[in-house]
């Protein structure tokens, strides 16, 4: 009786880990589109209210949707912006390399030019999330199915193999 609870673990724990791992693709999904929705804010308060680029920092970490973006309550107030913007996005080790070069595009953008330079900008940008959200996305359903069959699979020869 036992033997079989420990087998029954054994392969739940299998199950598990690959649950586990296609829930980590999508949730960097997930990620994606919040930071392409976060663009697309910049560019509405730019367009409607002009405000300072630590006005938008501001605005953007009094939204509850952008909690999860870690890399936003980083950025000081007493340093040059681009610089603690750097920081903040190169520590944050939730975010994938792509994430980052499009991130420190922005960070080198906003404030640098002109409403109109900074906007065309916000668009390039955004469009790029947005790309990047959808090839995420179609790979996180493949690898999703695989995850989960192999750590199916691979708790089912675990318990095989200990049976």
């Amino acid at each position: 009786m036992m033997r079989l609870i420990g087998l029954a673990l054994v392969f739940s724990t299998g199950c598990m880990v690959g649950m586990q791992s296609a829930a980590r693709q999508s949730s960097r999904a997930r990620r994606i589109r919040i930071l392409e929705r976060m663009v697309q804010d910049l560019a509405t308060q730019l367009r409607y209210q002009t405000p300072t680029v630590r006005e938008l920092i501001d605005y953007l970490r009094s939204q509850p949707m952008y909690a999860p973006l870690g890399f936003l309550g980083q950025v000081g107030e007493d340093g040059r912006f681009a610089d603690d913007w750097h920081s903040a996005v190169c520590g944050d080790a939730a975010l994938g390399m792509e994430e980052k070069q499009l991130l420190e595009e922005l960070g080198g953008t906003l404030g640098t030019t002109d409403t109109d330079g900074q906007l065309c900008a916000l668009s390039l940008i955004g469009a790029q999330f947005s790309r990047l959200a959808a090839d995420t996305e179609q790979k996180a359903m493949e690898k999703g199915r695989l995850y989960r069959a192999l750590g199916i699979l691979g708790g089912a020869a675990a318990a095989v193999v200990l049976a």
